[in-house]
């Protein structure tokens, strides 16, 4: 069995602070208000196995032993934070529940499907950056078994791995962007899209001038 931990790409965030009204985590997809957003309650019989979702953990205060205590629980790394105190992390079922009751958790949420994709991602993107929670354990082979059910989950026949945590989706013209990163994003794994233009490399014309030396 899996454990891990999911790291935040530092491009998702913008800014997090603590205010009178709970913690407010202001993502790039937007805002998320502790006090008013409802904390994760449990889930039904159908999510109660294995599988490794991503959930938000606010801490009640960031230090070593905090962060230790939800460590042991996931048996990885806490790769990224988001200020102010929370991080994204990967856990199945036992483990979220676990990491809830936790005296040091302030509160616990899902990383819902809207909170992955970029809102300035064009319509007619023709390629998708995709990428994965962080998960130390995840090698080149999980990586490629990710892209295959991502690829046939929404009809993207090209694509390939940049990295183990990075997936680019090439989209055809008969592709409309948003449908497919909506899609994507029900991926447990998946953590952020993002439009990836193609890069263009200008070459300056070189003008060519021949000297004729003079008569000596």
């Amino acid at each position: 069995k899996k454990n891990s931990s999911a790291m935040l790409p530092f491009a998702v965030l913008l800014l997090a602070f603590w205010s009178a009204g709970g913690t407010t985590i202001h993502l790039k997809a937007g805002k998320i208000n502790t006090e008013t957003t409802e904390a994760l309650k449990e889930v039904g019989v159908e999510l109660q196995d294995d599988v490794l979702r991503l959930y938000l953990v606010s801490l009640k205060d960031v230090n070593e032993a905090s962060k230790t205590t939800v460590k042991r629980v996931i048996q990885a790394d806490l790769e990224e934070y988001i200020p102010d105190k929370t991080f994204v992390i990967l856990a199945n079922h036992e483990q979220i529940y676990e990491i809830k009751g936790l005296d040091t958790v302030a509160w616990v949420g899902e990383y819902k499907e809207k909170y992955k994709i970029d809102p300035s991602l064009p319509e007619t993107a023709t390629r998708i950056s995709v990428m994965l929670g962080h998960d130390n354990h995840r090698g080149s082979e999980e990586g490629e078994a990710i892209m295959a059910q991502i690829k046939e989950r929404c009809s993207v026949s090209k694509g390939g791995l940049a990295t183990s945590n990075l997936i680019v989706l090439e989209l055809e013209p008969s592709h409309k962007a948003h449908e497919v990163a909506n899609c994507v994003a029900k991926q447990n794994e998946v953590i952020w899209l993002e439009d990836r233009p193609e890069l263009k490399v200008f070459q300056p014309k070189l003008k060519m001038s021949v000297q004729i030396p003079s008569e000596l």
